[in-house]
């Protein structure tokens, strides 16, 4: 090997030998402010959104500009089904898909009363109904430390008329897949050869969930959808030949769409359908942009079409009149639904994905 190479291949050992012993060897103090680092990062909070986060708020503003209380809704368990695992054991999709779902129906305007964590809640009630709890302040406390107790009245709690549940049901892992990779090794290239790679892969997820009337127990919706999610991988290697020594350099990039925010996604493109049935409408017709939303393809039959919707309150199954919304007929507020023709116009629809 000629003096200069080896010099040159000696020089990187040496550096690389440096390197890892500065690293490994370097012990961090305790700054002023009581840290060894500073921590990575500094990327602010932000909303989690999906594309169907801009619906849930044009329905929740629909409500609001026609003065309609929408009925009061609990979210049971929505729970994994899949049963798929990690290598590591953990699970391979999310547990928390009940507290998307009332997420969702949070944005969307919906009244949400709790039925999901109720041990604070059943505690408080013992404690009060007992005669142990007082919302008065300590400086009202007797000499005893007695303060008013509070009264455990009748009917202090609000019902709710419909409760969601289901649960996440597939979970399909590579239903496709595909990689191509290319090597260059010419004549002119023999000392320097060169390879590149790049692949992809498809899965997908699926979710079952329903919507039941909490006095009749009839279901009043079903929905099933499922997102396919989409990973890629692009790689490129160059192998540099000196004498008998060979240095790879690798270079890779890949990424794959989060699976539970497709998760979330399917939550609440359900929840436009399920909360527009609360509201006596067809809610992906009011606050979805039919081109860009796949449901509404025109090689697939529509079937929110002439299906039977549930306003609120109101157990007998109307079909929405495309001039005039059924009425609603709640015996507690006595809502009358009021004219589309009203005043207040209602909110432009929101296009399915963002530019």
């Amino acid at each position: 090997m000629p003096n200069g190479m080896a010099f040159r291949i000696s020089g990187v050992a040496l550096a690389s030998a440096g390197l890892l012993a500065s690293v490994g060897c370097t012990t961090p103090s305790v700054k002023p402010d009581g840290l060894y680092v500073t921590a990575m990062g500094g990327a602010p909070v932000t909303s989690n959104e999906t594309p169907y986060s801009d619906a849930l708020d044009c329905l929740a503003n629909y409500a609001a500009a026609r003065h309609i209380l929408p009925p009061r809704v609990a979210v049971g368990r929505i729970s994994d089904q899949t049963g798929k695992l990690e290598d590591n054991g953990g699970r391979a999709v999310t547990q928390g898909a009940a507290l998307m779902a009332m997420s969702a129906a949070g944005k969307a305007g919906v009244s949400l009363v709790e039925r999901y964590e109720t041990d604070i809640s059943r505690l408080e009630y013992k404690l009060a109904d007992n005669r142990l709890i007082s919302d008065a302040p300590l400086q009202t406390a007797g000499p005893e430390g007695e303060r008013p107790y509070r009264p455990v009245m009748p009917g202090a709690i609000s019902g709710a008329q419909y409760f969601i549940t289901g649960g996440i049901t597939e979970l399909n892992g590579n239903i496709r897949s595909g990689s191509a990779e290319m090597s260059v090794n010419g004549q002119s290239t023999t000392r320097n050869p060169s390879t590149g790679q790049t692949g992809y892969y498809v899965l997908n997820v699926a979710i079952d969930i329903r919507m039941i009337n909490v006095r009749t127990l009839d279901v009043v919706k079903t929905i099933t959808y499922q997102k396919q999610i989409v990973g890629r991988q692009i790689g490129a290697g160059l192998y540099l030949l000196f004498g008998n020594s060979v240095v790879n350099l690798n270079g890779t990039q890949g990424g794959e769409e989060p699976v539970q925010l497709a998760v979330r996604s399917l939550i609440e493109r359900a929840m436009i359908e399920m909360v527009g049935t609360l509201y006596g409408i067809d809610g992906p017709s009011v606050c979805l942009n039919p081109a860009n939303d796949p449901f509404r393809d025109s090689r697939k039959p529509n079937r929110s079409q002439g299906q039977t919707h549930y306003p609120a309150n109101y157990d007998t199954p109307v079909l929405p009149s495309p001039s005039q919304p059924a009425p609603i007929r709640d015996p507690d507020r006595r809502l009358t639904w009021p004219s589309r023709n009203a005043q207040s116009p209602p909110p432009s629809p929101h296009a399915y994905d963002r530019p």
